[in-house]
């Protein structure tokens, strides 16, 4: 597809070697900024797509017809007709996006994408969890190593399971239901309160008494619906966080450790580096003496 007036754009399209989840193969992960008056020019849209507006304002051309987006509203589009984004004159437009191709038989999205079978798009409102979930992606792009596919699936259920809790709670789409079976619901709990208090957490068991489920259950059933342990998504999010604070805080790496509540120095250093292939120190190193 063809943009006149990018800003910038920070993005990863993937021609060949798709990015293949269970849920679905990821064509795009992308963050663009089009200056005003800019546009992207009419395409085939070959692609599902969900758009997450980070500021200004834009009218999008879609199988005919016409809507205006603006700050923090969520778009979702089917593949197939032509689409076109044209930017507000007086506001540069600056967006997130995530393409794909449902796979539409796996259990833990399929009564989503058949809740929405009959709407060919639609516009809602983030409740504040959406963005989140769109730079934790591009955060993912960014580092795409190994352990990607498997967090990209993570974050691709998250995303399908927060836009149908504000679907859910819509009153123009009034025939979207609660969708998701008991064993995936159990599955989302779970990833929702790791990422609500992953700092914190410091064993599974406590998780499982939290949310009343036995711990044996809670973590094959997470590991079967996301492709990942509970401990391995819950160092992930914690080294991702000690990235952060090693670039932009002054708290020395014994403190980073005890704030993430790692057992031990070691077991942060050992955590790090497998993630980041370097030590924390080293990583900081070489921090210092990246240009400004």
């Amino acid at each position: 597809m063809m943009i006149s007036n990018k800003l910038f754009s920070f993005e990863n399209t993937f021609f060949e070697n798709r990015p293949h989840l269970p849920s679905a193969d990821i064509t795009q992960i992308a963050e663009l900024s089009i200056i005003r008056n800019g546009e992207m020019y009419e395409h085939e849209q070959y692609c599902d797509e969900i758009t997450y507006v980070v500021s200004g304002k834009a009218t999008v051309y879609y199988d005919g017809h016409t809507c205006e987006l603006k700050k923090g509203q969520i778009h979702y589009i089917k593949q197939g007709p032509t689409h076109r984004i044209v930017v507000d004159s007086e506001q540069n437009f600056h967006y997130c996006c995530i393409g794909f191709i449902p796979n539409l038989q796996e259990e833990s999205t399929r009564p989503f994408f058949e809740t929405i079978q009959q709407l060919k798009e639609f516009v809602i409102m983030d409740d504040g969890s959406v963005q989140p979930i769109f730079n934790s992606l591009l955060d993912e792009l960014l580092l795409y190593n190994a352990e990607s596919i498997t967090m990209l699936q993570c974050y691709f259920c998250q995303l399908i399971i927060k836009i149908c809790r504000i679907l859910n709670g819509n009153p123009h789409i009034s025939s979207a239901k609660p969708v998701f079976n008991s064993s995936s619901q159990a599955a989302y709990q779970a990833l929702k309160y790791i990422d609500k208090n992953y700092i914190k957490i410091t064993t599974i068991k406590n998780i499982a008494k939290e949310l009343s489920y036995s711990e044996y259950y809670l973590s094959h059933i997470f590991k079967e619906k996301t492709g990942i342990t509970m401990k391995e998504y819950i160092l992930r999010k914690k080294v991702m966080t000690s990235v952060e604070l090693l670039k932009k805080s002054n708290m020395s790496i014994s403190d980073i450790s005890d704030h993430l509540n790692f057992s031990s120095l070691h077991s942060f250093g050992i955590a790090f580096k497998r993630y980041m292939n370097m030590s924390p120190s080293q990583f900081r190193e070489l921090q210092k003496n990246q240009p400004l």
